[in-house]
């Protein structure tokens, strides 16, 4: 609904897979992906993931990366989409992504929306290498980087779209929940941590006795009587001597000439605002 209706370009019959597909975005994606009939294959973290994408998304088989080097992904994946690849949705970046795109066909499209296995790496990859680029050339494959943001036009239109699907129950959408505010910083790690399934959410809990300004008690007064002193109290010129209110004053805004100085060892990356980055 948003970047792939560049990029992506899913077609009935073809066949995707998805990096990272028990998150938020990856669940999306390859969901929608089914909805326009294609053959959809997703990689994730745990054997728990993987039958939670069979199973209760409806993708057509899943691979569990942990434990594994470039060349067994590469066989896996190899196994899981015999016939290759049309359209990869990249997550994840890394050697999964090397390995999945030895298995790109001829016209293959990658929509890359994140490289999360580099983001807090102490040796990051970087983008490709040199062997990955050469295919990327010689099978014709389409890659690119994209920003949520870049599309924003087509918002609206996208959460019609969702919507719709997801009242038709074509779309699940998961979720893992924290309880309480202390749970934040927990919250924020488990996304990089691959301890959640979905969007996660930190559920605050409700007040034990919210203090409500006490009610004031009128003595009731009829209809008819209401209306004549609300037009009595309309008509009411307002005196001469009423003074004008002050004029607001903007808030004073600090801005600092010379910006910090950038993280040590920052990771090459970029941060894809993605939770509506999918198919159209």
């Amino acid at each position: 609904v948003s970047t792939q209706s560049t990029w992506g370009k899913p077609r009935s019959g073809e066949v995707v897979l998805v990096s990272g597909a028990a998150g938020c975005t990856g669940a999306t994606a390859g969901q929608i992906a089914k909805i326009k009939g294609c053959k959809v294959y997703g990689t994730a973290g745990s054997e728990e993931k993987c039958k939670f994408l069979v199973e209760e998304l409806g993708f057509d088989g899943a691979l569990n990366y942990k434990g594994k080097n470039q060349d067994q992904l590469l066989e896996a994946i190899k196994a899981l989409c015999p016939n290759g690849i049309d359209v990869y949705y990249d997550n994840v970046g890394g050697i999964m992504s090397e390995a999945a795109i030895k298995c790109m066909n001829k016209n293959g499209r990658i929509p890359v929306c994140g490289s999360i296995s580099q983001y807090n790496t102490d040796n990051p990859q970087g983008e490709l290498s040199a062997e990955g680029r050469a295919t990327v050339t010689n099978q014709a494959i389409h890659r690119k980087w994209f920003l949520v943001s870049d599309y924003m036009i087509q918002q609206e239109g996208a959460f019609k779209q969702l919507l719709g699907w997801a009242k038709q129950k074509k779309l699940k959408c998961p979720e893992t929940y924290f309880e309480g505010l202390d749970s934040l910083t927990p919250a924020f790690l488990a996304l990089f941590q691959g301890k959640n399934i979905g969007k996660v959410v930190v559920k605050l809990e409700a007040l034990a006795n919210p203090t409500i300004p006490a009610a004031v008690e009128d003595k009731p007064v009829e209809e008819n009587e209401q209306e004549e002193a609300e037009k009595t109290e309309e008509s009411q010129p307002i005196p001469e001597s009423t003074p004008l209110p002050p004029p607001v004053q903007p808030p004073q805004v600090t801005v600092n000439a010379t910006p910090p100085p950038p993280p040590k060892q920052a990771n090459k990356g970029v941060c894809a605002w993605n939770f509506c980055s999918v198919f159209k």
